[in-house]
C-alpha cells in the first residue's frame, strides 16, 4: 500500500501501467481508512483501465470541434479568439487521443512557439504564448469535468517567462 500521512492529511499514490494516481484523503482519520479509500480508488482505476471504457480515448481534434467550441460559444465572450487558438491546437494534435497529449509535447511546443517569428518580423511575446496555453488548459479542464480525460497535462507546464527583470531599478546611484 502506498498510503502516507503529511501535514495531518492522508494521501495515496500508485501507478497502474504507467498511469499515476495520487490524491488526498482528507476524510480519513486513520491509516486503515486511508488504505480502504486507496483500495476503492485502485479498483476504480483498474475498472477504467481494464474494463469496458477508458478515459481519454476520444480524439483531441474531435473533442475540440464537437464539445469545446460549442461550449466556448455558449459560455465565453472571447469565443472567437478561442476558436482560432483551439483549431491551431486541434491541428497540432490531430490524430492523437486526449490521453496521448503529454506535458513534454506541450513544453516543446511552448519553447518553439516563443522563439517563432510573427508576421511583423518580431519574436512572439510570452503573453501570447500564455494565452494559447490557457485555451489548451481550458480544453483539458472541460474534458476532465465531462469525464472524457483523466487529467490535465497543462497543470505540469509553467507559463512562458516574460522578459522583465524582477530586480528593482536603482535610479540616481
Amino acid at each position: 500500500m502506498t498510503v502516507r500521512k503529511r501535514g495531518g492529511h492522508w494521501y495515496f499514490d500508485f501507478q497502474i501501467r504507467g498511469a499515476r494516481s495520487r490524491e488526498a484523503i482528507p476524510e480519513a482519520r486513520t491509516k486503515f481508512q486511508a488504505e480502504q479509500a486507496e483500495t476503492k480508488a485502485r479498483d476504480q482505476v483498474f475498472q477504467g483501465t481494464y474494463g469496458t471504457s477508458q478515459l481519454g480515448n476520444q480524439g483531441f481534434s474531435e473533442f475540440v470541434s464537437e464539445t469545446y467550441l460549442p461550449w466556448a460559444k455558449a459560455n465565453k465572450r472571447t469565443w472567437r479568439n478561442d476558436e482560432i487558438i483551439a483549431n491551431q491546437w486541434a491541428e497540432l494534435f490531430k490524430g492523437k487521443a486526449l490521453r496521448e497529449v503529454s506535458a513534454l509535447a506541450i513544453e516543446k511546443w511552448k519553447r518553439d512557439r516563443a522563439q517563432s517569428i510573427t508576421r511583423r518580423g518580431t519574436t512572439r511575446s510570452p503573453a501570447s504564448v500564455n494565452i494559447e496555453l490557457a485555451v489548451l488548459s481550458r480544453v483539458f479542464t472541460l474534458a476532465v469535468e465531462l469525464e472524457q480525460a483523466a487529467s490535465n497535462p497543462c497543470r505540469k507546464v509553467t507559463k512562458a517567462a516574460s522578459g522583465q527583470s524582477t530586480q528593482p531599478l536603482l535610479i540616481g546611484r
